[in-house]
């Protein structure tokens, strides 16, 4: 039909396959002149490449290098190979150099603390300081895998001490060490030094002190003191409620009177009850005594002082 109408969307682009040209037959308003001017237009375009826009090459490469390296290969047995004709000729060398100098992250290696074992001579005596190393090899227990446990050196120096020998540096008891007392204001007169006893039974009042300081005692109350040397006492009579400041603490004591003991105030076991005693005591020798206020609950911690060395300020008493 040459007088058909010429449909809307004749001059639309493909698109599916845009570079494709519409068919001819559907071009029916293009001349013959028309045509073949397209087509020449065509036949001039340049024809397209299949070559890549671009390969890899490596910087080192050289195809007269590689030329040179196979003329020598064909007239020499033996081939000597310099490190740019080595990378040149080969791909998987350069490959491992790349690998070989390329950085990469590593986990952080912590940090390793290396101990070294001195052999000590001139010891006839092992000591923990002086613990030989051959010692330890000989102690340490072997494991399957090859390797050696070395054990505590004290510890096998303790179980290498022959039975009844003292170990050397080691703190021991003295043989002797003076019983510790407070001072106390006694029936509000006098400060008085009182020795503390938490063996005895009883707290007991010297009759000097008694009489010095005026207190009145019931003659009728008396008990039988047995001294550490077995020795037994018949005690005065009893002061009953005496007060007895410790510290800020005053305290209503039931006190024995002896005679002529050799001391002035024992406090016993009544006193450490009532007060709710805490001692303690320090390795320089020193010793402190917590104490509560039956009374008021006020507690107080007072120092001690060794027997005859009472060390306080004021008052009228004096130590030995």
């Amino acid at each position: 039909m040459p007088n058909a109408p010429i449909h809307p969307y004749a001059q639309a682009r493909d698109i599916n396959r845009p570079r494709q040209h519409a068919p001819k037959t559907v071009r029916f308003d293009m001349s013959q002149e028309k045509v073949a001017e397209a087509e020449q237009a065509r036949s001039k375009e340049p024809a397209c490449s299949k070559e890549p826009a671009y390969r890899a090459q490596a910087p080192v490469y050289d195809p007269v290098i590689s030329e040179n390296v196979f003329q020598r290969s064909l007239s020499t047995p033996y081939v000597l190979l310099t490190s740019q004709e080595l990378l040149t000729i080969s791909p998987e060398v350069r490959n491992k150099y790349r690998d070989l100098v390329t950085p990469k992250r590593v986990p952080p290696t912590p940090e390793r603390i290396q101990a070294t074992l001195e052999e000590v001579a001139d010891e006839e005596l092992t000591s923990p300081e002086t613990f030989l190393c051959s010692d330890l090899l000989t102690y340490g227990k072997m494991e399957e895998c090859g390797e050696i446990i070395v054990p505590d050196p004290v510890d096998q120096y303790f179980k290498g001490l022959v039975p009844g020998e003292i170990p050397l540096h080691f703190h021991v008891a003295k043989e002797s060490l003076v019983l510790r007392s407070i001072v106390g204001l006694v029936d509000v007169k006098e400060k008085v030094e009182a020795i503390l006893d938490p063996s005895s039974q009883i707290i007991a009042m010297s009759e000097g002190v008694c009489l010095s300081l005026g207190v009145a005692f019931d003659p009728t109350v008396r008990v039988q003191m047995q001294s550490a040397n077995k020795t037994v006492d018949l005690t005065l009579g009893l002061a009953r409620n005496v007060p007895f400041q410790a510290g800020s603490i005053t305290l209503y004591l039931q006190m024995h009177v002896v005679r002529d003991p050799a001391y002035d105030i024992l406090l016993g076991r009544p006193f450490d009850v009532l007060t709710q005693s805490n001692i303690r005591n320090f390795f320089n020798e020193t010793q402190t005594i917590t104490i509560t206020d039956p009374n008021s609950d006020l507690v107080a911690t007072i120092p001690t002082y060794p027997r005859g060395k009472p060390r306080f300020l004021g008052g009228s008493f004096h130590g030995e």
